[in-house]
Protein backbone atom coordinates (compact mmCIF):
# COMPACT_ATOMS: atom_id res chain seq x y z
CA UNK A 1 0.00 0.00 0.00
CA UNK A 2 3.39 2.21 0.87
CA UNK A 3 4.44 1.66 -2.59
CA UNK A 4 1.62 2.66 -4.68
CA UNK A 5 0.80 5.59 -2.07
CA UNK A 6 4.70 6.73 -2.69
CA UNK A 7 4.65 6.51 -6.94
CA UNK A 8 1.13 8.35 -6.51
CA UNK A 9 2.89 10.94 -4.19
CA UNK A 10 5.79 11.93 -7.04
CA UNK A 11 3.98 11.51 -9.83
CA UNK A 12 2.31 14.73 -8.33
CA UNK A 13 4.87 15.99 -6.96
CA UNK A 14 3.77 16.25 -3.23
CA UNK A 15 5.27 14.46 -0.37
CA UNK A 16 3.19 11.27 0.76
CA UNK A 17 3.03 10.32 4.47
CA UNK A 18 1.43 7.09 5.09
CA UNK A 19 0.03 6.19 8.66
CA UNK A 20 -0.42 2.22 10.09
CA UNK A 21 -3.43 2.64 11.92
CA UNK A 22 -5.21 -0.22 13.76
CA UNK A 23 -8.86 -0.93 13.38
CA UNK A 24 -9.88 -2.23 16.89
CA UNK A 25 -9.25 1.35 18.12
CA UNK A 26 -11.60 2.90 15.81
CA UNK A 27 -15.82 3.29 15.42
CA UNK A 28 -17.58 1.33 17.91
CA UNK A 29 -20.66 0.42 15.25
CA UNK A 30 -18.34 -1.06 12.54
CA UNK A 31 -19.55 -3.25 9.58
CA UNK A 32 -17.26 -6.18 9.00
CA UNK A 33 -17.90 -7.72 5.10
CA UNK A 34 -21.22 -6.53 5.57
CA UNK A 35 -21.02 -5.02 1.91
CA UNK A 36 -24.60 -3.43 2.02
CA UNK A 37 -24.54 -1.65 5.08
CA UNK A 38 -20.62 -0.52 4.77
CA UNK A 39 -20.63 1.88 1.70
CA UNK A 40 -16.98 0.48 1.17
CA UNK A 41 -15.69 0.78 4.75
CA UNK A 42 -15.78 -2.48 5.74
CA UNK A 43 -14.86 -4.24 2.20
CA UNK A 44 -14.07 -7.30 4.17
CA UNK A 45 -11.62 -5.47 6.71
CA UNK A 46 -10.00 -9.35 7.72
CA UNK A 47 -6.70 -7.82 8.50
CA UNK A 48 -6.18 -5.82 11.78
CA UNK A 49 -4.17 -2.94 10.70
CA UNK A 50 -4.57 -0.78 7.54
CA UNK A 51 -2.02 2.24 5.89
CA UNK A 52 -3.87 5.45 5.30
CA UNK A 53 -2.38 7.91 3.19
CA UNK A 54 -2.16 11.39 3.59
CA UNK A 55 -0.05 14.04 1.64
CA UNK A 56 2.63 16.14 3.59
CA UNK A 57 1.14 18.81 5.89
CA UNK A 58 -2.80 17.34 5.81
CA UNK A 59 -2.19 15.01 9.05
CA UNK A 60 -2.62 17.80 11.08
CA UNK A 61 -5.77 19.37 9.73
CA UNK A 62 -7.52 16.39 8.74
CA UNK A 63 -9.48 15.16 11.83
CA UNK A 64 -10.75 18.44 12.13
CA UNK A 65 -11.42 19.23 8.87
CA UNK A 66 -13.38 15.61 8.00
CA UNK A 67 -15.34 15.95 11.74
CA UNK A 68 -16.24 19.79 10.23
CA UNK A 69 -17.73 18.20 7.46
CA UNK A 70 -19.63 15.32 9.05
CA UNK A 71 -21.21 17.11 11.63
CA UNK A 72 -22.41 20.09 9.38
CA UNK A 73 -23.74 17.41 7.14
CA UNK A 74 -21.44 18.59 3.94
CA UNK A 75 -19.87 15.19 3.64
CA UNK A 76 -23.11 13.19 3.46
CA UNK A 77 -24.28 15.71 0.91
CA UNK A 78 -20.95 14.68 -1.09
CA UNK A 79 -21.65 11.58 -1.30
CA UNK A 80 -25.29 12.14 -2.11
CA UNK A 81 -23.64 14.19 -4.96
CA UNK A 82 -21.22 11.16 -6.10
CA UNK A 83 -24.23 8.64 -6.42
CA UNK A 84 -26.71 10.97 -8.08
CA UNK A 85 -23.51 11.63 -10.49
CA UNK A 86 -23.08 7.67 -11.15
CA UNK A 87 -27.23 7.20 -12.10
CA UNK A 88 -27.26 5.82 -8.24
CA UNK A 89 -30.60 5.90 -6.20
CA UNK A 90 -29.79 8.49 -3.48
CA UNK A 91 -32.52 7.25 -1.83
CA UNK A 92 -30.74 4.70 0.45
CA UNK A 93 -28.91 7.91 1.84
CA UNK A 94 -31.51 8.51 3.96
CA UNK A 95 -33.20 5.28 4.13
CA UNK A 96 -29.75 2.84 4.49
CA UNK A 97 -31.87 -0.04 6.28
CA UNK A 98 -33.43 -0.60 2.21
CA UNK A 99 -29.79 -1.95 1.69
CA UNK A 100 -30.31 -4.63 4.07
CA UNK A 101 -32.89 -7.02 3.48
CA UNK A 102 -32.21 -10.19 4.86
CA UNK A 103 -34.46 -13.16 6.16
CA UNK A 104 -32.89 -13.23 9.75
CA UNK A 105 -30.91 -10.46 12.05
CA UNK A 106 -29.29 -12.86 14.62
CA UNK A 107 -27.94 -11.23 17.62
CA UNK A 108 -24.42 -12.50 18.31
CA UNK A 109 -24.49 -13.24 22.65
CA UNK A 110 -21.24 -12.69 24.74
CA UNK A 111 -20.93 -15.97 26.52
CA UNK A 112 -19.89 -14.17 29.88
CA UNK A 113 -19.42 -10.92 31.48
CA UNK A 114 -16.03 -8.63 30.62
CA UNK A 115 -14.30 -6.41 28.60
CA UNK A 116 -13.41 -7.05 24.66
CA UNK A 117 -10.36 -7.76 24.43
CA UNK A 118 -8.34 -9.25 21.46
CA UNK A 119 -10.53 -10.07 18.14
CA UNK A 120 -9.20 -12.40 15.48
CA UNK A 121 -9.82 -10.77 12.62
CA UNK A 122 -8.96 -13.80 10.14
CA UNK A 123 -11.26 -15.47 11.84
CA UNK A 124 -14.94 -12.84 12.19
CA UNK A 125 -13.86 -12.94 8.54
CA UNK A 126 -13.99 -16.45 8.14
CA UNK A 127 -17.34 -16.66 9.60
CA UNK A 128 -18.79 -14.10 7.76
CA UNK A 129 -17.73 -16.22 4.44
CA UNK A 130 -19.68 -19.03 5.97
CA UNK A 131 -22.95 -16.67 5.81
CA UNK A 132 -22.41 -15.75 2.11
CA UNK A 133 -20.46 -12.46 2.59
CA UNK A 134 -17.55 -13.57 0.67
CA UNK A 135 -16.23 -16.63 -1.01
CA UNK A 136 -13.89 -19.36 -0.85
CA UNK A 137 -14.15 -20.60 -4.77
CA UNK A 138 -13.48 -18.01 -7.57
CA UNK A 139 -17.21 -19.84 -8.61
CA UNK A 140 -18.65 -19.33 -5.47
CA UNK A 141 -21.29 -15.83 -5.12
CA UNK A 142 -21.87 -13.32 -2.50
CA UNK A 143 -24.80 -12.30 -1.32
CA UNK A 144 -24.16 -8.37 -0.76
CA UNK A 145 -26.81 -7.95 1.74
CA UNK A 146 -25.56 -10.31 4.44
CA UNK A 147 -22.43 -9.81 6.87
CA UNK A 148 -21.30 -9.08 11.05
CA UNK A 149 -22.28 -5.71 11.99
CA UNK A 150 -19.63 -5.03 15.40
CA UNK A 151 -21.85 -3.36 18.33
CA UNK A 152 -18.36 -3.38 20.64
CA UNK A 153 -14.80 -3.09 19.91
CA UNK A 154 -11.83 -3.62 21.58
CA UNK A 155 -12.03 -2.42 25.54
CA UNK A 156 -15.43 -1.48 25.43
CA UNK A 157 -17.56 -3.48 28.63
CA UNK A 158 -19.91 -6.22 27.93
CA UNK A 159 -22.31 -8.18 30.05
CA UNK A 160 -23.29 -11.84 29.63
CA UNK A 161 -25.91 -12.43 26.84
CA UNK A 162 -25.69 -9.06 25.80
CA UNK A 163 -25.28 -8.62 21.81
CA UNK A 164 -21.85 -7.91 21.23
CA UNK A 165 -22.58 -8.73 17.36
CA UNK A 166 -25.21 -9.14 14.69
CA UNK A 167 -24.92 -11.89 11.89
CA UNK A 168 -27.21 -10.29 8.61
CA UNK A 169 -28.09 -13.73 7.49
CA UNK A 170 -30.22 -15.46 4.55
CA UNK A 171 -28.87 -19.00 4.06
CA UNK A 172 -28.74 -20.48 7.59
CA UNK A 173 -26.94 -23.21 6.24
CA UNK A 174 -23.66 -22.17 7.94
CA UNK A 175 -25.31 -20.36 11.17
CA UNK A 176 -24.44 -22.34 13.88
CA UNK A 177 -20.83 -22.94 12.72
CA UNK A 178 -20.15 -19.12 11.91
CA UNK A 179 -22.00 -18.33 15.10
CA UNK A 180 -19.46 -20.34 17.07
CA UNK A 181 -16.77 -19.13 15.01
CA UNK A 182 -17.52 -15.98 15.90
CA UNK A 183 -17.82 -15.98 19.44
CA UNK A 184 -14.58 -18.08 19.65
CA UNK A 185 -13.06 -15.36 17.93
CA UNK A 186 -13.51 -12.13 20.59
CA UNK A 187 -11.66 -13.05 23.23
CA UNK A 188 -13.54 -11.53 26.81
CA UNK A 189 -11.30 -10.28 29.41
CA UNK A 190 -12.44 -9.90 33.06
CA UNK A 191 -10.20 -6.51 33.15
CA UNK A 192 -10.04 -3.82 30.86
CA UNK A 193 -7.22 -4.01 28.65
CA UNK A 194 -4.53 -1.51 28.05
CA UNK A 195 -5.42 1.07 25.63
CA UNK A 196 -4.58 0.39 22.49
CA UNK A 197 -2.38 2.56 19.91
CA UNK A 198 -4.23 4.06 17.30
CA UNK A 199 -0.85 5.12 14.92
CA UNK A 200 1.77 2.39 15.03
CA UNK A 201 3.97 3.56 12.64
CA UNK A 202 3.91 6.85 10.12
CA UNK A 203 6.28 6.26 6.65
CA UNK A 204 7.46 9.20 5.21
Amino acid sequence: AYIGSEKVGSAITYGVKSLTADFESTTKEHALALNATSYGEAAAKYAKKHTCVFIDGAVETAVPKLQAAIKSGAALNKLREMIERLGGDTSYIDEPDKLVNTRRIVPVLAPRSGYIGAMNAKQIGLASLLIGAGREHVSDSIDPAVGILMHKRYGDKVSCGEAFASMYVNDERNLAQALDMLVSAVEISLLQPPEMKLIYKTIE
